[in-house]
């Protein structure tokens, strides 16, 4: 089974990481969860807002600003890079802040 591992730019996550290699199962689901919503990896796929799991894991583990994130539908971390070696999957999100549209 392939090895994913998802890096964290900008924003409330900025510099971390989930990797689906790891012990904890929530982190594995979290990986796994985020990478399928984002198409696999596809650059520019992304994902919206925060999950209430996503968010009981990030406090749990100290993560800045896991509060603060919430479940704004305005923060998205959008895919810059795939790379693919072997077994292994690394993805690379970068931070954004999704704009309105005027209505």
């Amino acid at each position: 089974m392939e090895r994913i591992i998802l890096e964290f730019i900008g924003g409330y996550w900025d510099g971390k990481t989930l990797d689906t290699a790891s012990s904890d199962a929530e982190e594995v689901m979290l990986a796994r969860g985020y990478y399928l919503m984002a198409h696999d990896g596809r650059i520019e796929a992304g994902i919206e807002g925060v999950s209430p799991e996503a968010i009981a894991f990030a406090q749990k583990h100290g993560w800045e600003g896991a509060i603060e994130a919430g479940f704004r539908s305005t923060h998205v971390y959008r895919v810059v890079e795939r790379l693919e070696e072997g077994q292994e999957i690394l993805v690379r999100f970068k931070y954004s802040q999704k704009r309105n549209r005027p209505t």
